[in-house]
């Protein structure tokens, strides 16, 4: 069956749930097509890719190395591999990509220890940094050897020039990396109004993540060595990490076609565009909060409570619902894509505190709880002073009375006990005591499952937010 012929549904449209949905831009697709001719050198010796290091060169600095890379999370892991011995370690947001969305690979295929740290914004700063920049010499703690930080960040905000100058001297200070995830680099780019040098090279940066996938790419990235020294092993960590393209020009290609004219700024550019009208819209929505300022194509708006359930049900959203890191007040994030498609978004519930609006949790409601529990206490007080209980030669033969039929009340008993203050222990020595070791035991061990049970999803109940 030809894609021509499959059926016309709304599959195809353009949604916010995630940036990996949208189609390569027009002009990638025609620059792959123009690769696709006769044979050419693999794994790098062929024409394009040289062509790719000789732009790279004169968009960055004329020191710079290219390593394209399958994607993202490939060029992060490579770039930092690359970067650090075996006993390193990197410094980075709690909110960073590394962190969060990449499955472990720094850790499991890199071999990387990452010391992770909350950020205002998703942005590191030179005393954040200094907080983790200690224990140098200890061989009971990895070394600090390397900052990474994410231009744009998670979080849609943008370091400024002055930003990232002051961390690489900071981090430079300490004899360590700089590296930058620059996956949404050019929306940064586009938003600062500055050239992908000046927020790089310029600024310090050691080692670049160069992102091209979320700006229109069908799937090329870079490792981008700003500073050589910087990083060693390239040429074989790629392999060794299952980077290295036989077919090289095919990404170079496309890495050609959005960087050698203005395509990724236009792209870029575009996507930003596209979120600030987002956000204008939501803006007018009196029940929307924006928490977080529109610098690059993120959007993330805090949704009235209860209100995620209607929006998960408006077609054209779709939206997806993970938790996101750094932002525990952020319901809905939404990143317009540069070449007029939707990126990716996430849900997180906003927290039932008293700031939260709608969502917080009515004083009357805890009290009335603290009340229930309190007056369950009282009660067995009261129980334990004022009923006379048979003595145990009665209630003996009283078990033995009733059977199958006094065991599964008892049972019953038992499990309620757990839910209450009192100790299960006095149950289980009651079942001893009327039924012997052998099925007293059996009688307890299923009483005390059942009250856990039932305990666990009181807890639950008394304990969860209000929709």
């Amino acid at each position: 069956m030809s894609i021509s012929s499959l059926p016309d549904t709304d599959q195809h449209r353009r949604t916010f749930a995630s940036d990996n949905y949208s189609g390569a831009h027009p002009e990638v697709m025609a620059a792959l097509a123009e690769a696709n001719v006769g044979h050419a050198p693999a794994y790098g010796d062929d024409p394009w890719t040289a062509q790719l290091k000789e732009l790279v060169g004169r968009l960055f600095a004329p020191e710079a190395e290219v390593h394209p890379v399958f994607n993202g999370t490939g060029a992060n892991v490579i770039g930092l591999q690359a970067a650090l011995p075996r006993w390193g370690a990197v410094i980075c947001a709690y909110s960073a990509h590394i962190q969060n969305d990449e499955g472990a690979a720094p850790e499991k295929t890199g071999g990387l220890k990452l010391l992770a740290l909350d950020a205002p914004d998703g942005k590191l700063t030179p005393e954040l940094v200094e907080g983790r920049a200690w224990g140098w010499g200890d061989p009971h703690r990895a070394q600090p050897l390397a900052v990474s930080i994410t231009q744009s960040t998670e979080l849609g905000t943008c370091y400024t020039p002055d930003e990232v100058r002051a961390l690489a001297e900071c981090t430079h200070r300490y004899g360590m990396v700089l590296h930058m995830d620059g996956s949404r680099l050019g929306n940064a780019a586009a938003h600062l109004g500055a050239s992908l040098a000046e927020i790089t090279a310029d600024a310090g940066v050691d080692v670049l993540s160069l992102g091209g996938t979320k700006n229109g790419l069908m799937g090329a990235e870079a490792v981008v060595v700003l500073r050589p020294h910087a990083a060693l092993g390239m040429e074989y960590l790629r392999k060794t990490n299952m980077q290295l393209g036989s077919k090289m020009r095919f990404l170079s290609a496309q890495l050609l076609a959005l960087y050698e004219g203005d395509l990724w700024h236009r792209s870029a550019a575009h996507a930003n565009a596209m979120a600030a009208r987002l956000r204008r819209g939501l803006e007018e929505i009196p029940e929307v909060g924006l928490d977080l300022p529109t610098q690059a194509n993120v959007v993330f708006a805090v949704l009235p409570g209860g209100q995620e359930s209607s929006a998960r049900g408006l077609p054209l959203l779709r939206l997806a619902w993970p938790p996101w890191p750094g932002a525990s007040d952020v319901l809905l994030r939404h990143h317009p894509g540069g070449c007029g498609c939707a990126r990716r978004c996430g849900v997180r519930r906003r927290p039932m505190t008293s700031e939260a609006g709608d969502g917080a949790e009515p004083a009357w409601l805890s009290l009335l709880r603290n009340a229930a529990l309190g007056g369950v206490v009282l009660l067995m007080i009261w129980l334990v002073f004022n009923v006379d209980l048979p003595s145990v030669d009665a209630l003996q033969q009283m078990a033995a009375d009733w059977g199958l039929l006094g065991i599964l009340a008892f049972i019953g008993l038992y499990a309620a006990v757990g839910l209450t203050p009192i100790p299960v222990t006095v149950m289980a020595a009651a079942a001893g005591v009327l039924y012997g070791v052998a099925l007293g035991s059996i009688v307890a061990v299923i009483g005390v499952t059942l009250g856990a049970w039932g305990a666990y999803w009181l807890a639950r109940l008394l304990g969860s937010e209000p929709c």
